[in-house]
């Protein structure tokens, strides 16, 4: 513990991002120089209870959309989607709450340039937004109790703080979801349903792993979609359109 690092976008390695720490002695590199796929904006970097660093930064790669990635002691890995963002993202924080739950702050252009805040729980699960209009994130803390406060500059750059205290902030505590998934378990077939949501949406089924295994779009309530192809164990269905995120989980037999 109280090991110094720092993040950074190198220009010198086309504007890629790397993180350094500090050893008593010299800086030396934590994984590859310039590990982001593209170049990147807005890096900013938090340490985890396991002591392992996660860094966040939008990517050129995905459309500048947001995207985490900590250090597994031998190399940097996704956490959940790249590009997991509704569209560009920027000014980011990145946080944990007392129980270990990475939290990212942002302002996501997607929103109206409102100021979004979402966990990861196996995947990145959107917790709420902030107040409407172009807003600039600054800082994401946590109370005793585990709910976010978040700072940010809104209208004529003034200074503004809002927290979240109706939101899931636990480890098992759930949100309120409009997408069902269902036989689950399911061993051929799933059948993907959605309540009051907008048609024209992307449905996509990710493996534990956080690869992409299926996509396609919405165009009905309910999507049946073909899974005999995937290997057992646990997915996620995230259906994304212009406002909102929903996100599922099943086992495949």
């Amino acid at each position: 513990m109280g090991i110094p690092y720092i993040v950074y976008v190198d220009d010198g390695d086309s504007s890629k991002t790397t993180v350094m720490k500090f050893n008593g002695i010299n800086w030396t590199l934590v994984g590859l120089r310039g590990f982001s796929e593209g170049s990147t904006s807005y890096t900013t970097i938090a340490i985890g209870q396991d002591e392992e660093p996660y860094v966040a930064f939008t990517d050129d790669a995905v459309s500048s959309k947001l995207t985490v990635m900590k250090f597994n002691g031998i190399q940097w890995v996704y956490v959940g989607f790249e590009g997991f963002s509704s569209e560009l993202a920027y000014p980011s924080c990145l946080s944990f709450n007392p129980y270990g739950v990475p939290f990212i702050a942002y302002t996501d252009v997607g929103y109206s340039q409102t100021v979004t805040i979402m966990k990861f729980n196996g995947t990145w699960l959107n917790v709420g937004s902030g107040p409407y209009g172009i807003t600039s994130v600054e800082c994401l803390a946590f109370g005793p109790s585990g709910i976010p406060y978040v700072s940010y500059s809104g209208l004529y750059g003034k200074a503004n703080v809002i927290k979240y205290d109706s939101v899931f902030v636990g480890i098992n505590e759930k949100q309120q979801s409009r997408l069902s998934l269902y036989p689950n378990p399911a061993t051929d077939k799933i059948t993907v349903e959605l309540t009051g949501a907008t048609l024209g949406g992307k449905l996509t089924i990710v493996n534990i792993e956080g690869q992409q295994v299926i996509t396609r779009q919405i165009t009905e309530s309910k999507t049946q979609v073909d899974i005999s192809g995937l290997p057992s164990g646990v997915y996620f269905v995230r259906v994304t359109n212009d406002r909102t995120v929903e996100v599922g989980k099943f086992v495949k037999n």
